[in-house]
């Protein structure tokens, strides 16, 4: 049975939301500018964050843009994935949501 799971990349930390955006602001579905979720803030879990993103939380982010996908579990295949082995959901979520370099104005 599938879940709900959530992908997340945080904002610079000093980007500034406009005084009227109420959030999560979706853009589409299952794309959206949110507040970073508290459990990654709070930082308790048994994993650990990436230093990187211990930094960027240290240095004040807090929102980020969030894909939220169903799942079985973390890792789980995806199976319209043609590559072999079958990317995991999470891969193919972030990967679709990556801007390419013909995206940029």
């Amino acid at each position: 049975m599938s879940e709900p799971w959530l992908t997340f990349a945080p904002l610079q930390p000093h980007w500034v939301l406009p005084k009227n955006l109420n959030l999560p602001f979706y853009f589409c579905e299952g794309i959206s500018l949110r507040a970073i979720p508290e459990w990654v803030i709070d930082n308790t879990f048994v994993d650990k964050l990436r230093p990187a993103l211990q930094d960027k939380l240290a240095d004040g982010t807090r929102h980020c843009l969030a894909i939220e996908y169903e799942a079985a579990a973390l890792g789980s295949p995806d199976t319209s994935s043609t590559r072999d082995p079958k990317l995991a959901i999470q891969e193919t979520v972030t990967i679709m949501a990556k801007p390419s370099i013909t995206d940029r104005y």
